[in-house]
């Protein structure tokens, strides 16, 4: 499985569980890194029902079939913190820069309006 089937397939699980959810890939800054079976897989959750924080806060997860046994990294947020890294006034941690949106097509509108 490559990473970003990986990326796919945590966010099509992560809209199976909580459908109100939007899922970003994540990036590091070193593109050479990024292609790095050690480096982990960088997920971050838009979720309406976290608690907000000054920061963003990476966690760390083993790996595990579904992250095609890379070690993978989450970041939760509220969507005000959202509008705050679009702007600029919020930063991903270690000057990671913010991807595509993976959430599924068919969860999208169940959520807040990004």
């Amino acid at each position: 499985m490559t990473r970003e089937e990986a990326a796919r397939l945590m966010a099509e699980l992560q809209a199976n569980l909580n459908p109100t959810i939007h899922v970003y890939r994540v990036y590091s800054s070193d593109s050479e890194a990024e292609q790095s079976e050690s480096e982990p897989l960088k997920l971050l959750y838009v979720n309406e029902f976290t608690y907000p924080s000054d920061e963003i806060w990476p966690l760390g997860f083993a790996p595990t079939a579904a992250s095609g046994n890379l070690p993978t990294i989450i970041m939760d947020i509220t969507p005000q913190q959202f509008d705050q890294l679009q702007v600029g006034t919020l930063r991903l941690p270690r000057d990671w820069r913010l991807g595509e949106d993976l959430t599924p097509a068919t969860t999208a509108h169940v959520g807040p309006r990004l």
